[in-house]
């Protein structure tokens, strides 16, 4: 059996490209209509959670049949992400990897700013002033 800690993305993404390939898909699997079957299936993915109330939420985790469904619909918005990126030739990795260093770029200047923070050369933090203590 296979789990995240063996299978890697490429053969998620070589395993997909088959699946479409096999069916005479590819016609069909253009970047706007991929990105609205992402949609589509994410629409799906958030009606099981539909009205269920936030204290509620763990029977959805308890029920066999409700986690199933979870999971089918979660791992169709992700074949169709991983689609995509067929597509579009996108490497997955990379761009997870280089979003996720914008965003801690982002993080470290907004907690800079809101610390009143300045960074010596060699990126140690000297707090000037704390706005929220008003030191």
């Amino acid at each position: 059996m296979t789990s995240d800690e063996s299978i890697t993305v490429a053969a998620l993404k070589k395993r997909i490209k088959r699946f479409v390939d096999d069916r005479d898909w590819a016609k069909y699997h253009n970047p706007k209509d991929v990105a609205v079957s992402i949609t589509i299936e994410a629409a799906e993915l958030v009606e099981i959670f539909q009205w269920v109330k936030d204290s509620e939420q763990d029977k959805i985790t308890h029920d066999s049949t409700k986690m199933q469904k979870l999971k089918d619909e979660l791992a169709d918005v992700m074949i169709y992400c991983i689609s995509l990126a067929n597509v579009l030739d996108i490497d997955i990795g990379q761009a997870v990897l280089q979003l996720q260093g914008k965003h801690e770029k982002v993080r470290q200047a907004i907690h800079r700013a809101r610390c009143n923070c300045a960074t010596t050369g060699a990126g140690d933090e000297i707090r000037t002033r704390d706005p929220l203590l008003g030191k």
